[in-house]
């Protein structure tokens, strides 16, 4: 049978070790979607095949995921994405498509495409 010495210190170790796990994954959480800048995109036709998490690219660079999808009051699929601004600057007149990364899946992809090269920054939050 454990003495109470012993189960004090197996609670310690538990507790010591689940910290280091709730940190780790804040840490991980925050470097994953850290510095992050939020744009959205609506589309026509029907996104099917689009997750969440999906890849979004520019000129074929991964730059960013897709955050969230859902249909607007004007039947519309609306697609917000993250796009890390370490790897692009997205510049006025970008465009979006959705692009089939998968035949056999189905599974689809937002590329971004375009941009005046001397234009102005899109702001966050910005439609693209």
């Amino acid at each position: 049978m454990a003495t109470r010495a012993q189960k004090i210190k197996v609670t310690g170790w538990l507790l010591v070790n689940l910290v280091i796990l709730v940190v780790g994954l804040a840490l991980v959480s925050g470097l994953r979607h850290g510095d992050r800048v939020r744009y959205w995109v609506e589309f026509e036709e029907s996104v099917l095949g689009l997750s969440t998490g999906a890849v979004v690219e520019y000129l074929g660079v991964p730059v960013g995921s897709v955050d969230d999808i859902f249909v607007t009051d004007a039947n519309r699929a609306h697609v917000e994405i993250l796009v890390d601004p370490r790897k692009v600057t997205l510049r006025t007149g970008v465009e979006a498509r959705l692009v089939l990364f998968s035949f056999a899946t189905g599974v689809m992809y937002v590329s971004l495409t375009g941009g005046d090269v001397g234009g102005a920054p899109l702001p966050p939050e910005s439609e693209i």
